[in-house]
């Protein structure tokens, strides 16, 4: 077997991690309020969830930063932060079967789960060269 030697980036790294679980699901399946667990996650900072709800956490986190409701916020804010350490507990989970999203658990087990150990550095090192900012404010420019 050849070593893949494919350039990685951390958004790519960051966004199969989270995409691979249906949160969809689970937060179909479950009294899980995403809402309350973010809250409780941005005050705390302490995660103390079973695994499927950090799952879930990092789910949401992830289309929100993206897709949603914090879409505005820099890359070197609280939420940043938040979603990039939080990326560390939920890379070592078990993705339970039930909440497998088939499209990106594929690729998530052939282009990265076998370099495992190369996608935690390549997200700790972008993690550890970012000088947060808990305060910062949204980014709107572009925003009509």
């Amino acid at each position: 077997m050849t070593e893949d030697l494919t350039p990685l980036d951390a958004s790519d790294i960051l966004n199969y991690c989270a995409l691979r679980f249906d949160g969809y699901r689970f937060l179909e399946d479950n009294e899980f309020d995403a809402k309350t667990a973010l809250d409780n996650y941005k005050k705390t900072e302490i995660c103390d969830y079973n695994d499927e709800e950090k799952l879930a956490i990092f789910f949401i986190l992830q289309r929100s930063l993206c897709k949603w409701s914090l879409v505005y916020e820099p890359y070197h804010g609280h939420w940043w932060r938040l979603f990039r350490q939080l990326f560390f507990d939920v890379v070592e989970i078990p993705l339970p079967e039930k909440y497998r999203n088939e499209q990106w658990t594929d690729r998530w087990e052939t282009d990265f789960l076998p370099r495992k150990q190369e996608i935690v550095e390549i997200v700790r090192k972008e993690h550890e060269s970012i000088n947060y900012d808990d305060d910062a404010r949204p980014d709107l420019r572009g925003t009509s």
